[in-house]
């Protein structure tokens, strides 16, 4: 069973991630701050030594605009973030190596509604020394809730619709269903959350035409169980209030953990995470 070790500092940051298999170290994570900006990622080998770094830069507001990766002391590629004048990204750019110098391969461009949702999302490719429209999101909302994300071809404009996604809450804004549908609109596979108002569970059901895959959290005499059977491909992380995981279960595994910070009425953060998507779950225990 794959499981994670968190340490976390007096502030609450984050400060080294194990992941174990058994009592074996298969890679350590470590983590760098500055006041309360993350500036630095390590990832070591089970041996201690370095694999790579990620290395954050902000501006004089102590916004993100670059990440960096870093192996072997040499950078080999890097994102860079455009802020507009309310501090949105407005664009993700990728830069990578291209006969010895760093160019900007990809691009992905943010347009937001008055409200600071985003509106549309439109991703770039370079190719040639050209750069072409590869695909455009367009996001759409019901009082303050994400509703739809339909995917096009290109642009957008007279192209067809390659995928969309359908979210749908209950009256208290919690997500009760995912709907995955491809570009003739047939659906793809369905996720149902089911709440309770007594306990924290959620239940996420995965009912694509695959069946079988089921992935489940639960809070049961003083202990969280979670639970993924191997056909799901994924895993369940649970974080606290203070936004540290406290748990996290493979695909194919259950694992249960002391509540601790889980004790008592509040609203906590589950995420389960596949290959192809991820998704949020915010519930509620009222006891």
């Amino acid at each position: 069973m794959s499981t994670d070790k968190l340490t976390y500092n007096g502030n609450g940051q984050l400060l080294e991630e194990l992941l174990l298999s058994g009592v074996d170290t298969l890679t350590i994570v470590r983590y760098v701050y500055s006041g309360n900006n993350l500036i630095a990622v390590h990832t070591l080998r089970k041996d201690g030594s370095l694999r790579y770094t990620d290395s954050m830069l902000y501006d004089g507001q102590g916004r993100l605009i670059e990440e960096q990766r870093i192996s072997a002391g040499v950078e080999t590629y890097y994102h860079r973030y455009t802020l507009n004048a309310f501090g949105k990204t407005v664009a993700d750019s990728l830069y990578e190596l291209v006969s010895s110098a760093f160019t900007a391969t990809q691009a992905t461009l943010f347009t937001y509604n008055p409200d600071s949702t985003v509106a549309k999302e439109v991703q770039w490719l370079m190719s040639s020394g050209t750069w072409y429209c590869i695909s455009t999101a367009f996001m759409s909302y019901s009082n303050g809730f994400l509703v739809s994300v339909a995917t096009h071809d290109r642009d957008g404009t007279g192209t067809a619709m390659t995928d969309s996604l359908a979210y749908t809450y209950d009256a208290y804004g919690n997500r009760t269903k995912d709907e995955d549908y491809d570009g003739t609109n047939t659906l793809v596979y369905q996720i149902v959350y089911t709440w309770r108002d007594t306990q924290a569970v959620a239940a996420i059901t995965n009912a694509s035409p695959i069946g079988g895959q089921q992935a489940v959290l639960s809070c049961n005499h003083g202990q969280l169980f979670a639970h993924l059977t191997s056909g799901s491909r994924g895993l369940i992380a649970l974080y606290d209030l203070a936004g540290r995981r406290i748990c996290q279960v493979m695909a194919g595994h259950s694992g249960l953990v002391p509540l601790n910070g889980l004790v008592g009425k509040g609203s906590f953060i589950a995420v389960y995470t596949s290959e192809t998507d991820k998704q949020a779950l915010n519930f509620t225990k009222y006891n």
